[in-house]
């Protein structure tokens, strides 16, 4: 299935049915700011590079107790900081590409980022750990970014 990235095709259910996050989380997300839907024919719809950025929200507040604040901070660098060229031949080629012995040697980029506490007590995260107090957080966002495409088209092929 081709697709573009920024195409509003998916619906909330897909998203779930996807894996990106459950209902509860995705009205709560919508609710506080953290994802706007697009309106089509009165339907929520939403894009695969949003399907991304929340379900590695999600994932980083479940994971490591991010306020969704901060994970989403930390998708939306994964996502501007990986190499887009991937991801978007990814999503226009097909599923093709995401199988096989090229998926595996090609899946192995990470990102690497620093948490802390400044003295207020707000997270902070950053490239670098300037006071030698923070915890570094290494996610392989290029696997999560892949699995997220993949559940997609398998929830459009399910509707």
């Amino acid at each position: 299935m081709k697709f573009d990235l920024d195409d509003p095709r998916w619906t909330q259910r897909q998203f779930i049915v996807a894996g990106v996050a459950d209902d509860k989380t995705i009205n709560n997300y919508i609710q506080l700011g953290h994802l706007k839907p697009h309106r089509i024919q009165g339907r929520r719809m939403f894009t695969a590079l949003q399907a991304i950025e929340v379900g590695l929200t999600a994932k980083l507040a479940t994971i490591c107790s991010l306020p969704p604040s901060t994970g989403k901070q930390l998708a939306r660098g994964a996502i501007l900081g990986a190499d887009g060229a991937w991801l978007r031949a990814d999503a226009e080629s097909g599923r093709g590409k995401l199988t096989g012995q090229k998926w595996i040697a090609a899946s192995s980029h990470r990102q690497q980022v620093y948490i802390r506490k400044n003295a207020k007590g707000e997270t902070v995260v950053s490239n670098e750990d300037e006071t030698g107090e923070a915890v570094a957080l290494i996610f392989p966002f290029q696997i999560f970014a892949r699995s997220i495409l993949v559940g997609l088209e398998k929830s459009a092929e399910a509707d």
